[in-house]
């Protein structure tokens, strides 16, 4: 995706809706897996893992930090929910 894009960037000078929103959900897709991944080795790491001296315990607070900001924020799926659906997107997540 990240190709066809560029390729529109340099022929048309903008990425098409459909891709951005396929570019978008791909991303909050990948935060989300992220997330996932972390909260299991959070669970296999036990309490060693919520101490600050703990370096796992900085990158889970930054994993689901990312997850709740714009990009990551369930809004995200729903605005391309509501795009597929044929109405307008709630969130201007959309412009290029």
């Amino acid at each position: 995706m990240l190709h066809e894009a560029w390729e529109e960037c340099a022929t048309k000078g903008a990425v098409s809706l459909p891709l951005r929103i396929k570019l978008r959900q791909a991303c909050t897709h990948q935060i989300d897996s992220a997330r996932d991944a972390g909260d299991i080795i959070f669970q296999e790491a036990g309490a060693t893992a919520i101490f600050k001296s703990n370096p796992f315990e900085r990158r889970f607070r930054d994993v689901h930090t990312v997850s709740i900001q714009v990009q990551g924020s369930i809004a995200r799926m729903q605005s391309a929910g509501q795009y597929y659906l044929g109405l307008t997107p709630a969130q201007l997540i959309l412009v290029p």
